[in-house]
């Protein structure tokens, strides 16, 4: 995802949207979906340290 320019994340995003909720209600989120893909350019270089990552990247954590 580093590589991907900002309209290729809302295009991500917007595919996924109009396979999850459909063409009309993807339509009404585009301007969420930009949004959320600015944020995501904003942050796509950080890298996160081994205490930042989420615990469901753990390989000891278990959903039982």
């Amino acid at each position: 995802m580093k590589k991907m320019t900002e309209a290729q994340v809302v295009q991500m995003l917007k595919e996924a949207a109009v396979r999850r909720y459909g063409d009309s209600h993807a339509q009404q989120l585009l301007p969420a979906l930009r949004e959320t893909a600015k944020a995501i350019m904003g942050t796509k270089n950080q890298e996160l340290s081994i205490e930042d990552e989420p615990a469901f990247f753990s390989r000891s954590t278990r959903i039982q």
